[in-house]
């Protein structure tokens, strides 16, 4: 008898959430259109709203890269998609790059004015400030990401990088050699 008890509390949440879908209302968007919000959707008005056709919506949406926060939820047939957009960034900016002109850094950065922010994209740039400086010499150099909030759901990104000392090879030794001389191994160098 408690093993129906159970399998009954586990099947309850399915059977109370899963409905058709009559309506679907779309709240929290500022600049994306509705008609965008309902194209990321896998579900349509007439589907049934289960938990994993939600979920599939869910990260259908997530994947566009439109949107920070995600919720839906279904009620007599209504579904409610409540969405909070990524920002747009205002400006990007790069502050204490000096062995590497501002234009050279800037130019590896794929973010910039009106596209949208995201951490993954944000990652990325710095990947590439890295790499660029890595190639100079510099393997002790910092890159920080700074937002500034703005109105409107907008950012400034300022990239902070701090350079640190540039690498140089002071000596190099050749050991257990026994078939050439050291200057001719360096010679070949």
């Amino acid at each position: 008898m408690r093993f129906l008890f159970f399998m009954a509390a586990l099947l309850l949440p399915l059977q109370v959430f899963a409905g058709t879908i009559s309506t679907i209302n779309i709240e929290g968007n500022e600049r994306t259109d509705p008609n965008t919000i309902r194209v990321y959707l896998t579900v349509k008005e007439g589907d049934e709203a289960t938990p994993g056709a939600l979920d599939a919506s869910v990260r259908s949406m997530f994947r566009s890269g439109l949107f920070r926060d995600v919720k839906l939820s279904e009620a007599n047939g209504i579904l409610n998609v409540m969405v909070k957009e990524n920002p747009i960034i205002n400006r990007v900016a790069v502050e204490g790059s000096d062995a590497i002109s501002f234009d050279k850094v800037k130019g590896e950065l794929k973010l910039g004015p009106r596209s949208i922010y995201t951490l993954a994209k944000v990652q990325d740039d710095m990947d590439r400030v890295y790499q660029l400086y890595r190639a100079k010499g510099y393997f002790a150099v910092k890159v920080e990401p700074q937002i500034i909030e703005r109105d409107q759901n907008r950012v400034d990104l300022v990239f902070k990088v701090t350079e640190g000392p540039d690498s140089r090879i002071r000596r190099i030794d050749f050991i257990g050699n026994k078939a050439f001389s050291r200057s001719e191994l360096r010679d070949n160098v």
